[in-house]
């Protein structure tokens, strides 16, 4: 159940700035002398881990404002005013750099299982292949004296779907010598046979 609640994104859009102004308020309540600026640190982990860049520049803004109104309202007095400033700045800045470096490593790893995927795929399609070639290297194959087709699970295929299919080689085509000789001897025999007047 948890887990889902977790995971849903629409229930983490009211999460994380509740999780905020809960934090605002137990930092209100506590007054200045207990600092709380890690706990603004979660809602916005959980905005980069499931929702975007964006998302986060939201979250770290709102946890500043946040930070600013609860230590303003606590009337804690800085030497300078600029102090209540900056302390909500680096607040805001803080969680902003958590969240970005956050998204980055989902994003690697992300990415790591789409490749890790992959990966496993290819290894399977060589696997098959693999199996298959040693299937066909142990048993015997059947070739038609007359035809030169070879007879592969009981169909007759030709020598290029034999390598295409079952080797998964390119295959290319070309003349051997031994057919160019015979071929410019048939051709030389043709012209003795007709010759042109």
């Amino acid at each position: 159940m948890w887990r889902n609640l977790l995971t849903s994104r629409p229930a983490l859009a009211v999460a994380v700035p509740a999780g905020l102004i809960i934090v605002g308020f137990c930092d209100y309540a506590t007054g200045y002398e207990v600092l709380l600026s890690f706990f603004y640190l979660p809602p916005v982990a959980l905005c980069a881990w499931h929702f975007g860049r964006t998302a986060i520049a939201v979250a770290s803004a709102t946890a500043g404002i946040i930070w600013f109104v609860a230590d303003y309202t606590s009337q804690h007095i800085y030497e300078s005013s600029w102090h209540i400033f900056w302390n909500a700045s680096m607040c805001s800045a803080s969680t902003l750099v958590l969240g970005f470096a956050l998204y980055q490593l989902r994003l690697t790893l992300r990415e790591r299982e789409a490749v890790n995927h992959a990966l496993q795929s290819a290894l399977q399609k060589l696997e098959s292949s693999t199996r298959e070639a040693r299937e066909l290297t142990t048993n015997l194959q059947i070739v038609c004296a007359w035809t030169q087709r070879i007879q592969i699970e009981g169909k007759w295929m030709n020598l290029d779907e034999f390598l295409a299919h079952h080797l998964h080689l390119k295959v290319s085509h070309g003349m051997s010598p031994e057919a160019f000789a015979k071929l410019r001897a048939e051709m030389k025999a043709a012209d003795n046979l007709n010759p042109l007047e």
